[in-house]
């Protein structure tokens, strides 16, 4: 690799480490996330399953044992 190549690469890595690390979601956001996510998959039904059975619950996750 040139120097162009890697200088570039230190400063997209260097920004995004410093941007995600500025960046962290507060509580509150979590729970609008998460509130957000079981609104589209499931409109709050803990009961609901997919039609295949392999996701479930609100969140519509899956089984990983």
């Amino acid at each position: 690799m040139n120097f162009k190549k890697i200088l570039l690469t230190f400063t997209i890595l260097f920004i995004s480490a410093n941007y995600s690390y500025s960046q962290r979601a507060t509580a509150i956001e979590w729970k609008n996330l998460i509130y957000a996510i079981e609104e589209h998959e499931s409109r709050h039904n803990e009961t609901v399953k997919s039609g295949d059975g392999k996701y479930w619950r609100c969140l519509q996750i899956s089984s990983v044992w």
